[in-house]
């Protein structure tokens, strides 16, 4: 599974062992410029497992092969970061794992930012995520 933010403001999975686009949903409004995973603390599946960054060129990217329930932290040029709940990674988008819309359910906001968002980095127990950007 490989996730990458792009600059139509929505966040994409690909699937390499299908070699297509396996779902996709809008999570900001504006380019989504980056993507960090964030442990959830109730599986220890996800503690376990140190997923791989990688970039794209329709924003930045990131794979993990981690089966447990995960967090995403989103970054976006509109100026926010949104923190999604993914649900089980080896459900489709629109299972019942995910928001009412058949999205990833949207955990939290972090609006009062400068500017737009350009990184994202989280501490490696998921308790700490760091925002750059340019005011």
């Amino acid at each position: 599974l490989a996730l990458c933010g792009s600059y139509d403001a929505h966040i994409y999975a690909y699937s390499a062992a299908l070699g297509r686009t396996t779902g996709s949903f809008q999570a900001h409004n504006d380019a989504v410029s980056c993507l960090a995973w964030l442990k959830d603390h109730s599986s220890a599946a996800a503690a376990a497992e140190a997923p791989m960054l990688s970039s794209s060129g329709s924003g930045s990217g990131l794979s993990s092969s981690c089966m447990g329930r995960l967090q995403l932290a989103s970054g976006s040029w509109d100026g926010t970061v949104k923190v999604w709940d993914l649900g089980e990674v080896r459900q489709p988008w629109g299972s019942k794992a995910t928001g009412p819309s058949g999205s990833p359910a949207l955990v939290t906001t972090l609006s009062d930012l400068p500017g737009g968002v350009w990184a994202l980095a989280a501490s490696s127990d998921g308790k700490l995520l760091l925002s750059g950007g340019h005011a």
